[in-house]
């Protein structure tokens, strides 16, 4: 379970902000994924009628997490190999190679644009179990990262 609480809210769609726990604060890899030390906001569907200032809890599952890592960290560099593989395989030279490496990187970037696009508002990848709570609840929460 993660904490967050509620920037904005409509009938459809809330706001929630989650700020980093001292496992993202202390992780090697927070440059990479590009949080550093600022809160993350996610767009939710607003199915229990949060209000802006709301306290809330929710769950991002274990394998939405492990699948996301995956598409960030693995699919480009699966892209760069496989570029790489034909740029040999096609030509026979060192730079084709090289080229086809690049193009294979900037394919896996453009790879990740889509599949943003298409599963932003996805309910595999957006947090589940949403409930609000008062400040007592909230504040003696301890999260699970």
């Amino acid at each position: 379970m993660e904490k967050g609480y509620v920037l904005k809210a409509d009938d459809n769609f809330a706001e929630i902000t989650i700020n980093l726990n001292s496992g993202c604060s202390a992780c090697a890899n927070k440059g990479v994924c590009m949080v550093g030390d600022k809160p993350i906001n996610l767009k939710v569907k607003n199915k229990i009628g949060m209000k802006k200032g709301d306290l809330v809890l929710f769950e991002i599952s274990s394998s939405n997490r492990i699948m996301l890592s995956f598409l960030v960290f693995i699919l480009p560099l699966i892209n760069l190999f496989v570029g790489y593989y034909l740029g040999v395989k096609f030509y026979e030279t060192e730079i084709s190679g090289i080229i086809g490496a690049s193009i294979g990187l900037i394919a896996g970037g453009t790879e990740l644009v889509v599949l943003n696009k298409i599963l932003k508002d996805s309910d595999r990848v957006t947090p589940q179990n949403i409930r609000v709570v008062n400040q007592e609840e909230y504040d003696n929460f301890s999260c699970s990262i």
